[in-house]
């Protein structure tokens, strides 16, 4: 009005957009995002007209992932596990490599760590030493300084090789001890709450071994020895499994372990140089080989999986733990192998994740095998049918890990077919 290049009145400034059809935030896009946080999310105003009413509405929601992630080629893995190397509370990969190639030219059996920070990155492989004989690791602070040491099994030779911290990131020169004969697998754990794990080892001569770390020597020596006996019989039992864990939820952790023959399966506590099995109501049958710990339903109280058998069809065993006994499940349908058990999703949930390699044609490109998830179900038993992950071609191990401290595990995954590698 007036020609006065001034307008009485208008609907034009940022993030009005058309006056009878609101298309844009107040930030004048048309297009707003958020971090999904538990406090809520907070995008852009819209805006509209005082005294407007609303006729349609709609709205268009997207959610993109936030997924960080990296190829590490490291070659051949055997073994891998987590722990924390650096002592900054933070689990790291920590990974066997039998044949491992040296600079000089050399080949012989090495650890392997790898690192991570909010400022680098992730850090180049840095390998260690270990004796060649080793197939299996194990990772837990035996000289209690808040830094990961590695217990390296060696069936053939029937030992266990070492690597202990020297408290600075790095581990002292690898020393080796005798088992005893027919050990069949090793486990650390702190047995007596001192903030110092043990190692224990099983034996198919019914063998059940503690070694604590003498700090003044340098060195594993034995403290206590018992032999479990074949279930129902005087005869030693021929142990095929072992894990530890705080089953009741109250600080103290017990040794479980499994006979091959039968699947039967016995609770040892450890005081003062003796084990001593608990009550005889907490034995049970079902499974003999690749025990697992987890708390499928949520009761604070740990349960147990674990393969039926040592056969291709033998079948998955669960094992429900309420504190006093236990409630056994056998899922015939699925058998499990080099699996691990934890939240992986960050749902709250425990899931099985099992690699598959699948047919490997020797190309990275194309894609190979797959992680199979299978769900706890109903008392426990474990679903026949699972959702199917494709994180690399060729999966081979998978270890679930927190290693930026945010509360969700990340999966580290050995795969791999040309080159071999962690994803």
């Amino acid at each position: 009005m007036g020609n006065d290049g001034q307008y009485e009145w208008a609907w034009d400034s940022l993030g009005y957009g058309d006056f009878g059809r609101q298309t844009l935030f107040s930030n004048g896009l048309n297009n707003s995002s958020a971090p999904v946080n538990p406090s809520g999310n907070i995008i852009a105003d819209i805006l509209l007209p005082t005294n407007a009413q609303i006729q349609t509405a709609d709205i268009v929601a997207e959610y993109s992932p936030n997924f960080g992630g990296a190829w590490i080629p490291t070659g051949a893995i055997d073994s891998i596990e987590v722990g924390d190397v650096d002592g900054n509370n933070l689990s790291e990969p920590i990974f066997l490599q039998r044949g491992h190639q040296w600079p000089n030219g050399s080949n012989s059996s090495a650890i392997g760590t790898i690192t991570w920070t909010s400022t680098n990155g992730f850090s180049n492989i840095s390998w260690t030493p270990i004796c060649d004989g080793a197939s299996t690791i194990e990772v837990a602070d035996f000289n209690g300084d808040n830094f990961s040491d590695v217990a390296a099994f060696d069936a053939n030779n029937e030992s266990a090789c070492l690597l202990i911290s020297l408290s600075n990131g790095s581990w002292a020169p690898n020393t080796n001890f005798s088992l005893d004969i027919a050990a069949n697998a090793i486990v650390g754990g702190d047995m007596d709450g001192d903030g110092d794990a043990e190692l224990m080892s099983i034996h198919s001569t019914g063998d059940l071994n503690e070694f604590v770390y003498d700090h003044q020597n340098g060195e594993f020596v034995l403290r206590a020895a018992t032999t479990v006996s074949s279930n129902g019989t005087a005869m030693p039992a021929e142990l095929g499994g072992i894990v530890v864990g705080d089953f009741w939820g109250a600080g103290n952790n017990t040794a479980v372990v499994s006979d091959i023959i039968d699947g039967h399966v016995t609770m040892w506590n450890v005081s003062q140089g003796s084990w001593s099995q608990t009550d005889i109501g907490t034995e049970f049958d079902c499974m003999k080989v690749e025990l697992h710990t987890f708390d499928w339903n949520g009761d604070g109280f740990l349960d147990l999986i674990g393969n039926a058998g040592t056969g291709a069809t033998d079948g998955v065993c669960t094992a429900t733990f309420n504190g006093t006994g236990w409630s056994t499940n056998v899922t015939n349908s699925t058998q499990l192998t080099n699996y691990t058990v934890g939240d992986w999703s960050g749902n709250g949930g425990i899931e099985i994740l099992q690699p598959v390699v699948g047919n490997i044609d020797g190309n990275d490109s194309t894609l190979n095998g797959s992680l199979q998830v299978y769900s706890i179900g109903v008392n426990g038993s474990v679903q026949s049918s699972s959702q199917v992950l494709y994180p690399h071609t060729a999966p081979r191990h998978v270890a679930l890990a927190d290693m930026d401290g945010d509360g969700i595990l990340e999966q580290i995954v050995s795969a791999g077919e040309s080159s071999l590698g962690l994803f």
